[in-house]
């Protein structure tokens, strides 16, 4: 039912799989099916523009290089939820940040919203390809907001 809906308003889910662990991310933050589609549109399309009012609260100056680092250590793991979320609370813990500090600018990169499901379970299921390439939009396109 999630998959022909997500056709039926033009987008392109790659599979049948995807959008079932697409709807277990969302089901939990939606009542309807159109409720998902539009509040988790990220999953299938790439961000094109960012909030003005998130961007001034998220995004700051040291934003891009950590940004740039921590994708150095997702790239050493092998892409599963634990293992992103102990790669990030380990960069954490090494440059002394705290989730708030890089958690929500890494969030409005990959989805272009300030909520959402777990952050690792929307990059395990964008992949690594999907999730750097919208680190590095978003830092060409804010780093001078």
């Amino acid at each position: 039912m999630f998959f022909d809906a997500a056709i039926s308003v033009g987008l392109e889910p790659p599979s049948l799989d995807y959008c079932q662990k697409v709807a277990i991310q969302l089901k939990d933050r939606a009542l309807f099916i159109n409720d998902m589609l539009r509040d988790g549109k990220y999953f299938f399309t790439n961000p094109e523009s960012f909030p003005d009012k998130a961007v001034r609260k998220r995004w700051k100056p040291e934003t891009p290089d950590l940004l740039l680092s921590l994708v150095g250590n997702f790239n050493k793991t092998n892409y599963s939820e634990p293992n992103l979320e102990h790669a990030f609370k380990s960069f954490l813990t090494e440059h002394d940040l705290s989730f708030g500090q890089l958690g929500p600018a890494l969030r409005l990169a990959l989805t272009g919203q300030e909520s959402g499901p777990s952050l690792f379970a929307i990059m395990h299921l964008l992949g690594k390809d999907r999730t750097d390439s919208r680190i590095q939009f978003a830092i060409q396109n804010l780093s001078n907001a």
